[in-house]
């Protein structure tokens, strides 16, 4: 495996972590219910970004080991 490939395992793999934690933080009601509307709603739009970069990030991974 190159060098390359190696970073964005690690990438995708911290990123998986990140995804996980946030998560947890906004499925925690006692700590969602201290956010206003807009706090939660971008917190939401984060999430979603996240698991897109996640998602490229996987296909990277997929592309590089068919080659």
């Amino acid at each position: 495996m190159e060098d390359y490939q190696k970073r964005v395992l690690v990438e995708q793999k911290e990123l998986a972590k990140k995804i996980v934690a946030l998560c947890i933080f906004i499925t925690d009601f006692d700590k969602v219910k201290s956010l206003n509307d807009n706090e939660f709603n971008l917190l939401r739009t984060q999430l979603d970004r996240m698991l897109d970069y996640e998602r490229i990030l996987q296909m990277r991974l997929f592309q590089i080991d068919s080659d």
